[in-house]
C-alpha cells in the first residue's frame, strides 16, 4: 500500500469515527430534551401558564409553546422537585417563563412561575403566599411535612422547627416532621 492510500484510509476512519461520537451524542441530548419536553412537569408547567390571567393580560391570548423545554427535574423517594423554562408564545408578545413545581401525592404543582419582560423585569406570575398554602396539602393528615420532600422545602414550609418532634408512631414510621 501506498503512503497516499493508508493517509486516506485512515482519515476515513477518523471521519467515520467523529460522525459515529456526533450522532450519539446529538441522540442523548435529543431524547433528554424530548423527555423533559414531554415530561407531565412540562405539561404541568403549559397548562399553568395557559390559563395565567396575569400572563395573558401581559402577552395576549396564549397561541403556543416553543419546542424545547428546558431546566431540570429531580425525584427521591417519591417526591421531586422541577425548575423549567418555556417560551411562551402569546398574540401580542412572546416572553420566556419559569416555572417551578414539586412532585408529591402523584402529581405536579407549581410552586413559583415567572417572565421576564421586555424591560428585563421579573414579573411573578404566582403569589408565593397562595403556593405554600396548597403545598401544605403534601403534608401528611396528622400535620407533620413529608421527609421525602428536598430538605429546602422542608425548611420552607417549617423553618422555625425542623427537629423531630414527639410525633405519633404512624407519623415517624411515614418519614413525616411535624411542622
Amino acid at each position: 500500500m501506498t503512503t497516499k492510500k493508508i493517509i486516506i484510509v485512515v482519515v476515513s476512519i477518523v471521519l467515520v469515527l467523529g460522525a459515529i461520537v456526533v450522532i450519539t451524542v446529538a441522540g442523548i441530548v435529543g431524547s433528554v430534551f424530548y423527555g423533559i419536553s414531554t415530561s407531565e412537569a412540562a405539561g404541568t408547567s403549559r397548562e399553568f401558564l395557559r390559563n395565567s390571567e396575569q400572563l395573558k393580560q401581559d402577552i395576549g391570548e396564549i397561541q403556543d409553546f416553543g419546542r424545547f423545554v428546558t431546566g431540570n427535574i429531580n425525584f427521591n423517594n417519591g417526591a421531586g422537585n422541577a425548575q423549567l423554562s418555556l417560551k411562551v408564545y402569546g398574540s401580542r408578545q412572546t416572553v420566556n417563563a419559569t416555572v417551578e413545581l414539586i412532585y408529591g401525592g402523584g402529581k405536579w404543582r407549581v410552586t413559583a412561575a415567572s417572565y421576564h419582560n421586555d424591560d428585563g423585569q421579573r414579573i411573578d406570575l404566582l403569589n408565593p403566599y397562595e403556593a405554600r398554602a396548597w403545598i401544605g396539602t403534601l403534608a401528611c393528615p396528622l400535620g407533620h411535612v413529608s421527609q421525602a420532600l428536598p430538605s429546602d422545602v422542608r425548611r420552607w414550609l417549617c423553618p422555625a422547627d425542623n427537629r423531630q418532634r414527639n410525633a405519633e408512631p404512624r407519623a415517624v414510621a411515614s418519614g413525616c416532621r411535624h411542622s
